[in-house]
């Protein structure tokens, strides 16, 4: 155990160094090499008595040749700090997971991010540090049935699993977010539990429960616990419903109604990814690499352009980790915790967004609306003073920072490229029709792909050979 300090010594005798200290009513003693092996410090109770850690700033602190289990109070963040995992991470009470999020400078047009926590302070974060927490470390493949009943291999990947099976899903444990803007920052962050933070001025504010898990079979009051999207884009299944396989074709030329359709008559709550999965897969990919340019960070997707046609389902999941994370090159698929190919390969629709010349409208984010490929009036959120973007393409350079859009990544300008701001392109509105949306790019897209592809261009009724879907299963609530 590395350390400095004053041991106890439970007979008031110096046993460990050679000088005895009077610390409070208590005797301790003085340890002066740099390493020893003690194997209990007891502070007792009563006034006075205390333990004190090394207080370093941040410039000290990183000078340090760190080992697992260090202890220390970083003077420049005003905060305890624990090295575990190849990193140094806030001291949280024991039963509260560590919330992580990130800063984006929406005035650079560099698109790293900050690592931060839910006060803004910044965090040093690794791959180890998700794989170890509550919300990314639990997201997992698994095998579901129709009534949504949960069978899981032995790592994450899912191995041992049948990837052949109809159901071949990707749990997501229920997450918790909050946002908010700091001048030119806006930051979010994100937890399995709930929490209150006090960024930017030091107001206080709460996280709520993502808007995904209010859909389908959640809502509001009570949203659902999990949620569940395929581990593979969708195919056909029988001719009249979907499923979410390995060692097929992903379906396509069918409109956003119809893959919905196709969707629900797997069962109750079952149907195509939504607009709020949107969100949630750019913040939880976001927060975790640190950056807007997934493809640099992550791997480019199977997104040659000199590609032909889309891969067939599970092409490439040799390429997990067991964490269900792993790609190659832009000939090959990528996987983002057991998602495949959650950008490239082929665009897919999310359904509850619809785009008209005046605003843009969103499914409710309460749960309460009726998912269709048009929203109908009192199942949608509506932007109010933004005209949609229109009969404009390019790469976002900024989004909208207004309700309903507040957790989404909506371009508002298209000023960038491939590898500043957000780095991904979009697609714009066509005046006098109502659009759809469909996201993440297709197979010769190079880096017009991206998760925050997005395609917005298109009515409704749209159908393509490079449009597929992907399904989703929101109905665990308890």
């Amino acid at each position: 155990m590395a350390t400095r300090g004053f041991v106890p010594n439970a007979d008031n005798e110096g046993s460990i160094g050679t000088t005895l200290k009077k610390w409070a009513s208590g005797f301790f003693t003085a340890i002066t090499a740099t390493t020893a092996n003690v194997g209990v410090v007891i502070v007792t109770d009563g006034a006075g008595h205390y333990l004190k850690l090394p207080e370093l700033t941040e410039t000290q602190r990183d000078a340090l040749t760190p080992d697992v289990g260090m202890f220390i109070y970083n003077a420049t963040q005003n905060r305890s700090e624990l090295y575990e995992n190849g990193a140094w991470v806030p001291v949280t009470q024991t039963d509260d997971a560590p919330v992580y999020g990130f800063l984006w400078n929406t005035k650079s047009s560099n698109p790293t991010l900050i690592n931060c926590d839910q006060n803004g302070d910044t965090l040093l974060l690794n791959g180890t540090n998700f794989d170890h927490h509550p919300l990314w470390g639990n997201i997992k493949r698994c095998s579901l049935t129709a009534a949504g009943v949960a069978t899981y291999g032995s790592d994450n990947k899912g191995t041992g699993l049948t990837t052949t099976s109809d159901y071949m899903m990707v749990e997501i444990p229920q997450v918790h977010v909050m946002a908010w803007t700091d001048g030119d920052y806006r930051g979010f962050a994100l937890c399995n539990e709930a929490f209150t933070g006090k960024p930017g001025a030091g107001t206080e504010i709460s996280s709520s429960v993502h808007p995904w898990f209010n859909q389908r079979g959640g809502s509001l009051a009570t949203p659902c616990t999990k949620g569940y999207v395929g581990a593979y884009k969708a195919s056909d299944n029988g001719g009249t419903s979907l499923s979410s396989k390995s060692g097929v074709a992903p379906l396509a030329n069918i409109d956003m109604a119809t893959f919905e359709a196709r969707g629900n008559a797997i069962g109750s709550n079952w149907g195509i990814t939504n607009v709020w999965y949107q969100s949630l897969l750019q913040l939880l990919m976001y927060t975790e690499f640190g950056t807007l340019n997934i493809q640099s960070a992550l791997a480019p997707g199977f997104t040659k352009s000199t590609n032909t046609a889309p891969q067939t389902c599970g092409t490439n999941d040799s390429l997990m980790g067991t964490n269900g994370t792993g790609g190659g090159t832009d000939v090959q698929g990528v996987n983002y915790r057991g998602i495949n190919n959650p950008y490239g390969d082929m665009w897919e629709f999310r359904i509850g967004w619809n785009s008209v010349d005046a605003e843009y409208r969103v499914l409710n984010r309460d749960g309460s609306g009726t998912i269709a490929a048009t929203l109908a009036s009192g199942s949608y959120e509506a932007t109010s003073g933004v005209t949609p973007l229109t009969g404009v393409n390019g790469y976002a350079s900024g989004v909208l920072n207004v309700d309903p859009l507040k957790l989404m990544f909506v371009p508002s300008a298209i000023s960038g490229s491939e590898t500043t701001y957000l780095c991904d392109y979009f697609y714009g509105h066509t005046s006098g029709q109502t659009g759809c949306l469909v996201a993440g790019g297709h197979w010769h897209n190079a880096g017009y792909a991206g998760p925050g592809s997005l395609y917005a261009h298109d009515a409704v009724s749209n159908v393509g050979s490079s449009i597929g879907a992907r399904v989703e299963f929101l109905g665990v609530t308890s």
